[in-house]
């Protein structure tokens, strides 16, 4: 993991970021002074999200930019919030800047609680299946296997295998839930830091979820795009609006494609050589240039562009909230009632059907 994924590690809750983010892009569009009214935010809000906000108001009566007080605080927030703070400032638009940040957080948060429905319910089910079997091993399976042996029938492997359990300790029983808890617990601490935000912690935390990296690769394109258009409209040079949205990007070819475009177009070279990666926001912006574009035109596009986005990872987070939290629990709990009939009611049956029949028989 790299330092600025460790640095974010060390970052507050998901939600606490998301509000402190609204109410930064609605102090900033009312056009109230900063200082005084993140003052008295903070002292309304409760826990380490009041302290995140009163820390800004004291660095903002020190007479430090709102650019400057985020990068000195960088520590408790996700390390593009900096960078985003630092585009809004320079194009002159904090609102839209914070706003597209907004949009990717809430669409994390959403990761969050689809994962979070995805493991209780299954965790659950997991533990009720291991006391069912532990049930069974040291109760239930001695008394079968007795009958299989009395009736001089051959042991079926689940019986053998359920015999084994039995010898276990109890210690064994207890340890394996207590492990299995303590890592989801450990698992759901780190779901709900505002680290989340950053892409490389998103995709190590929610990366076994089918769909996950779709959702991540949509809400970092959208935010790119949202930037890019901010800094377009008003009028800020491509190449300083480029590398400005290159801060906020996590992949790094993404990071080399607006530099490769930034350096192009100081340089005036053709456009229609630069490798961007398809399908993202740099590789749009290359190709109307390439058609050229004007800044009007180009800034519609890329707003159009960031709304469908996140139109996109919108729709993305809803089918995976939709999706996966009840496959998994049909899954698991598939697989438990499975395994507990091919284990108990197999050989039940089996037995059953051995008595049943005339002595001799076989």
């Amino acid at each position: 993991m790299s330092a600025g994924e460790n640095t974010a590690a060390r970052a507050g809750r998901i939600d606490d970021f998301v509000v402190m983010a609204q109410e930064i892009a609605a102090l900033v569009r009312a056009g109230v002074p900063l200082e005084s009214s993140l003052a008295a935010s903070a002292r309304d809000m409760p826990g380490r999200l009041g302290h995140q906000l009163a820390a800004l108001a004291e660095e903002l009566s020190r007479g430090r930019s709102l650019a400057e007080a985020v990068a000195r605080r960088r520590s408790q927030m996700p390390p593009e919030c900096a960078a985003v703070v630092a585009a809004g400032a320079r194009s002159g638009d904090m609102a839209a800047a914070l706003d597209g940040m907004v949009v990717m957080a809430r669409a994390r948060d959403e990761l969050r609680r689809t994962a979070v429905l995805a493991v209780v319910y299954p965790l659950v089910i997991a533990l009720v299946a291991w006391g069912v079997l532990a049930v069974v091993a040291t109760f239930v399976a001695p008394v079968l296997l007795s009958e299989f042996r009395g009736e001089q029938l051959a042991v079926p492997t689940a019986m053998s295998l359920l015999e084994w359990f039995a010898t276990l300790p109890v210690a064994f029983w207890l340890s394996v839930p207590s492990v299995v808890v303590a890592v989801v617990a450990l698992w759901l601490w780190s779901a709900g830091r505002a680290a989340v935000v950053q892409p490389g912690w998103a995709r190590l935390v929610f990366g076994w979820m089918p769909g996950t990296g779709r959702l991540i690769r949509q809400t970092e394109e959208a935010l790119a795009a949202r930037l890019l258009s901010v800094l377009v409209e008003r009028r800020l040079p491509l190449p300083e609006a480029l590398r400005l949205s290159a801060d906020t990007a996590h992949r790094r070819r993404n990071r080399r494609a607006c530099e490769r475009l930034a350096t192009a177009l100081e340089r005036g070279e053709d456009l229609q050589n630069i490798d961007c990666p398809g399908g993202t926001p740099i590789a749009a912006l290359r190709w109307l240039l390439a058609a050229g574009g004007d800044e009007a035109l180009l800034a519609r596009s890329l707003s159009h562009m960031a709304e469908r986005a996140e139109g996109r990872a919108r729709r993305t987070a809803a089918l995976l909230q939709s999706l996966i939290p009840p496959l998994l629990v049909v899954l698991i709990g598939g697989t438990a009632v499975a395994l507990l009939a091919l284990a108990l009611f197999g050989p039940w049956t089996r037995l059953m059907y051995e008595m049943g029949q005339p002595i001799g028989w076989h």
